[in-house]
């Protein structure tokens, strides 16, 4: 058995598909954003672990932390042949309810107390939020909110207010790569975020 991760460790599991290799967050990894990702014509239930060719349900819930595993070859792979935008919209469908809640909460994030936080929650009645923290890290105005549905955990940052703040997040126009979610962030707002003290901030919250 894999040793689970340190309390600053994300955890991670690698899925093969054929002659493809992805290493994901484990949260990250659902039938759905497993067909999405490897172009399946239909989401996997279960997936061959490496270490011992034991067949496992795709639950995040029973992945391991640093374990292999992979998809049944039996599984009809769609055409390579997707466009690109074809290809951003499927991941996109699979990935729905995160980008929903992630936006809710980017309209929240510019309210100041925690009452005009739920007011502003309540004017959108599909939000999924438990629980919702606004607060100030030395500059960095930011919310942290529960997602009650899946038990996620969403941070949503205040943007661009000053000519100090358009600064740093619009004339950094590099874009990185993020290999666990497949996709690209600003490198104003990347470099930002890596500054942010998740970990302490989350632990005083208990």
């Amino acid at each position: 058995m894999a040793a689970a991760p340190s309390s600053s460790e994300k955890a991670l599991v690698t899925i093969s598909f054929l002659d493809r290799k992805e290493t994901l967050e484990i949260n990250h990894v659902t039938p759905e954003f497993l067909k999405a990702i490897f172009y399946l014509e239909s989401a996997p239930k279960f997936a061959r672990r490496s270490r011992d060719s034991v067949l496992v349900p795709l639950d995040r819930n029973i992945l391991e932390h640093g374990e292999s595993y992979s998809i049944e070859a039996g599984q009809q792979k769609q055409s390579l042949t997707l466009s690109s935008s074809e290809q951003h919209l499927r991941l996109f469908d699979s990935l729905r309810h995160e980008i929903d809640q992630a936006l809710i909460l980017s309209n929240v994030v510019y309210e100041t107390r925690r009452d005009d936080c739920w007011s502003k929650l309540k004017e959108t009645r599909s939000h999924c939020f438990s629980t919702i923290i606004p607060a100030v890290k030395g500059e960095t105005a930011f919310v942290i909110a529960e997602d009650t549905s899946n038990n996620d955990v969403y941070i949503a940052f205040r943007g661009t207010q000053e000519l100090k703040d358009w600064i740093d997040t619009n004339l950094h126009i590099k874009l990185m790569s993020s290999s666990s979610m497949q996709g690209k962030a600003h490198d104003g707002f990347l470099k930002a975020t890596d500054r942010f003290p998740l970990i302490s901030i989350l632990e005083s919250e208990r």
